[in-house]
């Protein structure tokens, strides 16, 4: 019989990383790894490269397409209807794309200084996350408003940074 390295270290990796202890220390030291400042980096630049862009994109696509990707899609969707029902917006559209033309393609910027992304490449930002209010809503029955001035136009790596974070 010829010794198989690779089917081997499959068997191998298959056992061992199946015990619970050992998945559990695993998951925890990738969380962690993803985090570290030069693994992001290296990954945006990867994840930026045109041929990678297309891989990911291709990638994304197929997932969505299968039946978990379409749960975590419509799940994804729903929390954030859900969310929206539990505020009032009193801004129209072409207020948000006044404000947009007015900040010049600068993005405010989060945790970093205003930079420039372009017009068309900015998103909009409730200042006070809709999460948030939406669970003020849940606890005290009253909805927050918004209005023009409660939005700002972020970039979105920005806005992916802020997350659900209210900024001061």
């Amino acid at each position: 019989m010829v010794f198989d390295r690779k089917s081997y270290i499959r068997k191998y990796n298959k056992e061992y990383y199946s015990k619970p202890e050992i998945k559990e220390k695993m998951v925890e030291y990738y969380k962690e790894y993803y985090k570290r400042p030069e693994v992001i980096k290296r990954r945006k630049i990867y994840r930026d490269r045109p041929e990678n862009k297309e891989k990911t994109h291709l990638q994304q696509k197929r997932y969505c397409q299968t039946d978990h990707g379409k749960e975590v899609k419509n799940n994804g969707n729903r929390r954030y209807k859900a969310n929206k029902n539990n505020i009032i917006e009193i801004f129209t559209t072409t207020e948000w794309n006044i404000k947009k033309v007015d900040s010049e393609g600068f993005c405010y910027g989060y945790e970093c200084e205003r930079h420039f992304v372009g017009v068309d490449n900015l998103e909009l930002d409730h200042i006070y996350p809709v999460s948030i209010a939406s669970k003020d809503f849940i606890e005290t029955g009253i909805k927050r408003i918004y209005t023009i001035d409660d939005i700002q136009p972020l970039c979105r790596d920005c806005n992916n940074r802020k997350n659900n974070k209210v900024k001061i």
